[in-house]
């Protein structure tokens, strides 16, 4: 067994677990899992099964285990954040985090070009946050390109973020993450807020 302390995960149910459900899991994992030693199972492991079993059913027994349970979940909890807390630098802490906000699906046809000169190449946008956009394509495009973008809701400059290859119906496509240096939204309503009073 991976967990020899935690005799609710060692049984499979919750903390909360009436006795029936602990007896049904309990049963369940030594027949049908075939931990049980006439079955083929570890003696190590049953005997492991049956003290999880024998304390979780006796009222006494599991509260007196779960007090402690808390007890070593806490101290593990405040040891974690401690080594958290001492291990990380100012610049993980204050790192912004991808998809920190929510992104709206948005499906329609986008055009992009790396310089007013170029030709237009045509991509599909898959969802858009006031940050960014993310967009299928069929080019890999390199990190922190800049590409000109534009669609019947906003024009912008961005930064390419990742890119990354998909597949789909046996052709390669890639899906770009870009973030926005300069964006004009096409309407004042509804990208993201609206003015309605």
């Amino acid at each position: 067994m991976k967990n020899k302390r935690n005799y609710y995960r060692i049984l499979q149910v919750q903390p909360d677990a009436p006795v029936e459900i602990i007896r049904a899991s309990y049963r369940t994992i030594m027949k049908e899992l075939k931990c049980h030693p006439d079955l083929g199972g570890e003696n190590s492991d049953a005997s492991l099964i049956n003290e999880a079993y024998n304390t979780l059913c006796d009222s006494d027994k599991r509260s007196e285990y779960d007090k402690k349970l808390k007890i070593n979940l806490l101290d593990s909890y405040k040891k974690s954040l401690h080594s958290f807390k001492t291990n990380s630098s100012d610049k993980l802490l204050n790192q912004e985090h991808h998809r920190s906000i929510n992104r709206i699906k948005k499906s329609e046809i986008l055009h992009y070009s790396f310089s007013r000169f170029q030709s237009d190449r045509e991509a599909k946008l898959l969802d858009v946050s006031p940050k960014g956009v993310r967009f299928l394509c069929s080019e890999e495009l390199k990190q922190e390109s800049i590409i000109r973008l534009k669609s019947r809701s906003f024009k912008a400059k961005v930064r390419v973020v990742d890119s990354q290859q998909k597949l789909l119906n046996d052709k390669v496509y890639y899906t770009a993450g870009a973030e926005f240096i300069k964006v004009t939204f096409r309407s004042s309503k509804g990208s993201f807020y609206s003015t309605s009073v």
